[in-house]
């Protein structure tokens, strides 16, 4: 099984990329690594180029994440079923209007399902988990001011957190009919910008960690 690891920063996956590099992951997996560069725009199109020319069984998304769920615990874990691009489409007044309600695209255009874009089963190198599936919303820009987060959870009261990049993978990958799933570790809540309760350490460590256990810890 041929899994592609995709992550926006080297810092996200360092820990587990240097183990990488000593160990080779359990038969009968391979394992590759691209990082892509922060946003939408970047992941797009670098995934998209390198999946023009490269074919994988899986593509698995890691990296931290923005909990806007209280109940989410900072850090933890979170698989990412479901992801959609927040906020495209048009303003009204104090409202959004999506690009699907405008008409522009169809609710069930390809790839997306429903205005969103959906996660594969658990992959089969996760023998079990109890690591909450949630839905994700990603952003051009993440919240960090009381109104714009009031009018997040007014607007999408299903979402549990944000990113950067994972509607934008799961889109890609959906494009090219490649099976896929996010894997956030939540290093922060989605709140009026508070740097001081980040926990940006921990949640890599964390995430690390349990890529360790699948791929490198017999």
């Amino acid at each position: 099984m041929r899994v592609l690891l995709v992550v926006a920063t080297e810092a996200e996956i360092a820990p587990f990329a240097a183990m990488l590099e000593k160990f080779n992951p359990p038969a009968p997996y391979t394992l590759e690594i691209i990082v892509t560069g922060v946003g939408i725009p970047a992941t797009i199109l670098k995934l998209s180029q390198h999946l023009a020319v490269n074919r994988y069984d899986f593509i698995l998304n890691v990296g931290i994440g923005g909990a806007i769920s209280e109940a989410l615990k900072i850090p933890s874990l979170v698989w990412v079923v479901r992801d959609e691009f927040y906020e495209w489409g048009a303003e009204d007044h104090g409202e959004i209007i999506s690009v699907f309600e405008l008409g522009l695209i169809g609710k069930n255009d390809f790839p997306f399902r429903d205005g969103g874009v959906i996660g594969s089963d658990l992959p089969s190198f996760v023998k079990s988990s109890a690591i909450p599936e949630l839905n994700g919303i990603t952003v051009m820009r993440v919240h960090g001011n009381a109104d714009s987060i009031t009018r997040l959870r007014r607007y999408r009261p299903d979402a549990s957190l944000e990113s950067m990049e994972g509607a934008a993978v799961m889109y890609t990958a959906s494009s090219f009919s490649i099976p896929c799933l996010q894997l956030r570790a939540i290093s922060n809540r989605v709140e009026p910008r508070n740097r001081a309760a980040w926990k940006i350490n921990e949640a890599i460590e964390l995430l690390n960690n349990q890529l360790m256990q699948w791929f490198i810890i017999p």
